[in-house]
Order: C-alpha cells, then sequence, then structure tokens
C-alpha cells in the first residue's frame, strides 16, 4: 500500500495538472483532504467503496476524506487536481468543533461525480479551472482569488446537498448548549464515558440528552465518542511509533478486536494497513 505524498503549494491547498502521460494510475492510497479532479481529455477511474467511477472529459469527480482508494487512467489523460480540507473553509467554522462536522460527513457520499451536462458540474469544473489558473499565473492576490473560489465550491456542495452544512440544521441555541458535551469528550474520550456524566453536564437526563443528540445528528452519541476516539487513534498510528494495541489503548479502548472493527468501519480499512498508506511514499 502506498500514500500519495502531495505537499501543499499554497496554504495548505495542492493545486495539480497536466497530462498523465506514462503513468497509468495511482496504488491504493488516501488523504486527509477532499480531493477534486476535473478530467480535461483522457479517461479515468477511480476505484472506491466496493465500486468504480468513470470520470469523462468535462467532467469531475470528488473524493472525499480518509476514502481508500486507486485509479487508473488512459495514457495522456489531462487532468486538474485541488486538495483541501473543507472543514478550513466552513462558514461560522471552529476548531472545537470540527469533530462534529466531519462525524456527520464522514459517510455521505465516500465520492460524487458530477456529469456532463448539468449546471453544477459547470459551475464546479469553472471553479477549479480558475483555481488552476490564478495557481499558474500567480498575480498579485492569487491566494484571496483561490481561495474565494474554494468558498464557493464548499457553498455549492452544501446547497446541493453532497455535503452536510449541521449549520442549518442545528440552531446556534443548540450548539452552544451542546458544547460542554463536545469539549468534555474531546477531552476525556481516553476514559470510559457514560450517558450519566455527560447528561451531569448539562444538566439534563442521559435519555434526553441522547433525544436530543440523535435528533440534532441522526446517530447516537456514542457513535460520536467511538469517531473522536479512532479520529485520535489515526494520529498516533502515524506520527509515533505506538504498536496497533498502544495506539488502541491510548484512545480509550479495552479490546483491540472491537477496536479493529471501529476502525474498519469508519476508515474503510485495517489499522495497519491505514499505518502503511500513510507512513509509505510514492516517489
Amino acid at each position: 500500500m502506498f500514500v500519495q505524498q502531495i505537499t501543499p503549494n499554497i496554504s495548505d491547498i495542492h493545486i495539480s495538472s497536466g497530462k498523465t502521460s506514462g503513468k497509468d494510475g495511482f496504488p491504493l492510497h488516501l488523504h486527509e483532504e477532499s480531493e477534486f479532479i476535473t478530467v480535461l481529455g483522457g479517461k479515468f477511474i477511480c476505484h472506491a467503496d466496493g465500486k468504480d467511477y468513470d470520470v469523462l472529459p468535462g467532467e469531475t469527480i470528488m473524493i472525499n476524506r480518509n476514502v481508500p482508494h486507486s485509479t487508473t487512467i488512459d495514457p495522456d489523460t489531462i487532468s486538474t487536481l485541488v486538495q483541501i480540507d473543507i472543514e478550513r473553509f466552513l462558514s461560522d467554522a471552529e476548531t472545537r468543533i470540527s469533530h462534529l462536522s466531519a462525524f456527520l460527513n464522514e459517510n455521505k457520499y465516500p465520492c460524487y461525480v458530477f456529469k456532463k451536462s448539468g449546471r453544477l458540474t459547470d459551475e464546479i469544473k469553472s471553479l477549479i479551472m480558475n483555481i488552476k489558473t490564478e495557481f499558474s499565473e500567480n498575480k498579485t492576490a492569487n491566494e484571496i482569488f483561490i481561495r474565494s473560489d474554494i468558498y464557493r465550491i464548499v457553498a455549492l456542495l452544501y446547497r446541493n446537498g453532497i455535503i452536510e452544512d449541521y449549520f442549518s440544521r442545528i440552531s446556534k441555541n443548540k450548539l452552544v448548549r451542546l458544547m460542554p458535551v463536545l469539549l468534555y469528550i474531546d477531552e476525556n474520550y481516553k476514559r470510559r464515558i457514560t450517558l450519566e456524566e455527560l447528561g451531569g453536564i448539562i444538566h439534563l437526563n442521559p435519555d434526553y440528552l441522547s433525544r436530543i443528540f440523535k435528533g440534532i445528528t441522526g446517530r447516537n452519541i456514542f457513535e460520536y465518542i467511538n469517531f473522536v476516539r479512532i479520529y485520535n487513534a489515526r494520529s498516533l498510528l502515524v506520527k509515533t511509533d505506538m504498536t496497533v494495541l498502544e495506539a488502541a489503548y491510548e484512545s480509550g479502548y479495552s479490546s483491540i478486536s472491537y477496536f479493529n472493527r471501529s476502525f474498519c468501519k469508519i476508515c474503510g480499512c485495517t489499522p495497519t494497513v491505514y499505518r502503511k498508506i500513510k507512513t509509505s511514499e510514492v516517489k
């Protein structure tokens, strides 16, 4: 397994374009950022989530963050690629609730192909090509224009239901009320957390808190706790020399089998494969 090692070339955004002559694609890999690839010529196939996504000239594919995928590319395919961390471009985003945003969006669409002859496809393609032009011409204030186009892409994804704008579903009052619970989970995920203690933080009956959380997110609060634990376990596997067992215990798991099952469900691969993908290099 390998990772497509891409270094951001403009403030946490990676942009590249051109022919892929001589390459037949990339092996299985993943990345923390969402990836947008507009195909201008040739043919591009993304293999992810047990499916093949064909992308023809004039079409764009979005590959979601942390989705293991490989690609097959016809010779002389021409494409433009933009990788961005969507969480950084959320309206009203706060670092403290980035887990919630990722949690709500993780299973929305592993991949999404913007097919030809659609207004949304044309708008997404136009914005990506604008980003490419601004980057390649390197004129004054090009980063401002690039970020503006990315905000428009994110807004279009929200408006068309491709990613979830949780701020449109969660009133600020509800979010403010839940914030102490979210922060408590962030700070205490390494140990056992009960519904009773979470309810006590904001003086709510545990069952009522559970209903509120599920009503807002569509999922139960223990799924969220599990997500935060796996989110942090991923970092340990990549940034430290901990064994998988040590990373599991450090992230709040007492059962390695349950950790492996949870990891596979959220990340699409085992912890061992994830580490190999993220720490290997493609030259």
